[in-house]
């Protein structure tokens, strides 16, 4: 009892720092968790729009309608489905790299974290369509496309902590798919929510990839349709 017995109770207590799911203090597990992410959604997006564009200034998009009878939404998804299986490859990739290889066992499910990043190549498909339909030329198309992806890194806390953003920046950065993949991430990575725990994260995807593709579909018919008919009009013009 008195000073000495509460001596021996406070030294009794020690404190201890725990870091969920990189307990190793791996800068790997830090910087790759949120880089390599970055990386694989800035390459796809860029593939999905280079993928459409390419047959604006190559000229073939009456032959690209063509392969689909006609049909402008069929033959936009034919020209994504496969650059958005390949990325899905990639994630899973991704995925079994730090979950496996890594040695960064998650607390949740494989399954869920691989949702995550399927649904965020579906915002970015749909966020493709919605750039190229209001580009007014090719290259413009891919102008804003790299503004739109390159600068989801420093917005996604990644560099920069969320709480330390302005209310106008995290407005912003909620508009980023990645921001909710990285998310989704964690939720299953360290936390091991279930899936009807996240909520909010689909919700956001379901919205992100909704919203351009319910604006942006309609805008791209109407302009690639015109564009095919101005490619006509060249053709007729070349062969007479």
């Amino acid at each position: 009892s008195g000073v000495k017995g509460a001596e021996r109770l406070v030294t009794g207590l020690h404190s201890d720092f725990y870091a969920p799911g990189n307990m190793q203090f791996s800068f790997l597990a830090f910087l790759g968790s949120n880089l390599l992410p970055g990386v694989i959604m800035l390459a796809a997006i860029l593939s999905f729009v280079t993928s459409i564009v390419r047959e604006n200034y190559q000229f073939r998009i009456n032959d690209w309608f063509d392969t689909a009878q006609g049909s402008v939404t069929a033959a936009l998804f034919g020209k994504l489905l496969p650059h958005f299986f390949f990325y899905c490859l990639v994630v899973a990739a991704y995925i079994a790299l730090f979950a496996g290889f890594g040695g960064f066992a998650p607390a949740g499910s494989l399954f869920i974290w691989f949702i995550c990043g399927a649904a965020c190549l579906i915002v970015m498909a749909c966020s493709g369509i919605l750039i190229v339909g209001i580009a007014p030329n090719w290259r413009f198309a891919l102008v804003v496309t790299s503004g739109y992806a390159a600068p989801a890194l420093p917005f996604t806390g990644f560099s920069m902590p969320l709480d330390s953003m302005s209310e106008m920046a995290r407005m912003f950065c909620k508009c980023l798919p990645l921001t909710w993949f990285i998310q989704g991430q964690t939720q299953q990575w360290t936390l091991g929510a279930k899936i009807w725990e996240m909520g909010s994260t689909f919700t956001a995807f379901a919205l992100l990839a909704l919203i351009p593709l319910v604006v942006g579909l309609p805008i791209f018919r109407w302009k690639y349709r015109k564009f095919a008919k101005q490619e006509k009009i060249l053709e007729t013009k070349h062969e007479l």
